[in-house]
């Protein structure tokens, strides 16, 4: 195989340059909490990584969290969402849990619904600019985030009762759907 320079998060297959396609099903939001596992197979034999690739394929271990990973070897969260997708495209890494679980529309109507009756019509603003400052979106907020999300908008609940009802109704829901707590 001839040498051929690979630049930046493509990969050498074989004597082919393989730049970096589309997204793979990450969460939106910050990563660096998720734990991820090296997958070491057929697939790897004619792979050819770069440097940011190679560190965090050696770091990733299935018990480091992303965060902890990343400071260890210097990424940045951009650098580590694309080098986490690169990873994952070569089929390379997997996420300990296997599929990425997201909030469904119907969870999300709840918790319009209650927060409305504690705080009134700019509900719905609010929890978008919520999800905004926390980088997701309303498609793709993981499941394990339901209860964060429910304590942060509490924060802005000015009436004790309003506040209490409020967490109590959405800590009903999240235990009835099956969520984390925590």
């Amino acid at each position: 195989m001839k040498s051929v320079p690979v630049s930046d998060h493509s990969s050498r297959v074989g004597d082919k340059i393989v730049e970096r396609v589309g997204l793979t099903n990450l969460p939106s939001g910050d990563i660096s909490p998720l734990i991820f596992r090296q997958v070491v197979g057929e697939s790897m034999k004619d792979v050819s990584l770069d440097g940011r690739l190679l560190s965090l394929f050696l770091a990733v271990d299935g018990e480091k969290n992303l965060d902890t990973i990343a400071q260890t070897i210097g990424l940045s969260p951009d650098d580590l969402r694309v080098t986490v997708t690169r990873l994952l495209e070569l089929k390379l890494i997997e996420p300990l849990e296997k599929e990425f679980t997201y909030l469904d529309p119907e969870f999300l109507r709840y918790l319009t619904l209650q927060y409305a009756k504690a705080i009134g019509p700019l509900a719905g603003f609010l929890i978008e600019e919520e999800l905004l400052t926390a980088s997701y979106r309303a498609a793709s907020i993981p499941k394990k985030q339901a209860m964060i999300l429910v304590e942060t908008l509490a924060r802005d609940i000015q009436r004790k009762e309003k506040k209490d009802r409020f967490i109590r109704d959405m800590v009903r829901k999240i235990t009835e759907k099956e969520y984390p707590r925590g």
